[in-house]
């Protein structure tokens, strides 16, 4: 979604620029997490399944990395860490194998999502709203994205705590690239526009990075 506010500062009208999401992020099975996102995602009729879950191979009986405090995982990097979607269409499974079930998939590159186990050469990873499931490690990178969170647009401002300096609006939804974080602001970066927003309003960050 692309328009323009205007705004007035004294006798001078200038316009900003709201930036907001376009398009769905994945197409999913009816969960109940999922229909509280219906700007983020489409819902087809139902999942579709890819095989029958292996009790050697269920979830459950996998060894899982403690996400808090962060570890070592197989891969060598640290358990939980974010990381973004990097195809265009990633699918993801119930469990850590081709042979486990479909449960939905990504359709647009960027999305921010969380590594909360490993194995082998399979990630385990919890999106926005809640949802967990696996992928295969070639399909996450390590490029940091966030969401913009809430329910109403938030200034990017070219500096930290700079009201008066309004570089755009973000709209709730909006995927942008996450630059730095700094006490309780973070740079980001979305379709060419780059400034500064609140922490609390972004999905993709812990509060002490």
């Amino acid at each position: 979604m692309l328009g323009t506010i205007s705004a007035s500062s004294g006798a001078r009208l200038f316009s900003l620029i709201l930036i907001g999401l376009t398009g769905a992020l994945a197409v999913s099975g009816p969960t109940t997490a999922r229909e509280r996102q219906p700007q983020l995602l489409i819902k087809p009729a139902s999942a579709t399944s890819a095989g029958a879950v292996s009790p050697a191979m269920s979830v459950d009986n996998l060894r899982q990395s403690n996400p808090s405090p962060p570890v070592l995982g197989t891969s060598q990097l640290p358990v939980p860490r974010w990381v973004s979607i990097k195809a265009s269409k990633v699918n993801v499974r119930q469990g850590p194998s081709r042979d486990h079930a479909l449960l939905w998939t990504y359709v647009r590159a960027g999305v921010p999502v969380e590594v909360i186990a490993e194995f082998d050469n399979w990630r385990r990873i919890r999106d926005r709203s809640g949802e967990t499931g696996w992928v295969l490690q070639q399909m996450v990178s390590s490029k940091r994205t966030v969401i913009v969170q809430g329910h109403d647009n938030v200034p990017i401002t070219s500096a930290p705590g700079a009201p008066k300096d309004v570089v755009a609006f973000a709209a709730p939804g909006l995927i942008a690239q996450l630059q730095s974080c700094k006490a309780q602001w973070c740079e980001i970066e979305a379709r060419g526009y780059d400034g500064f927003v609140p922490r609390g309003r972004l999905w993709g960050v812990y509060p002490a990075e």
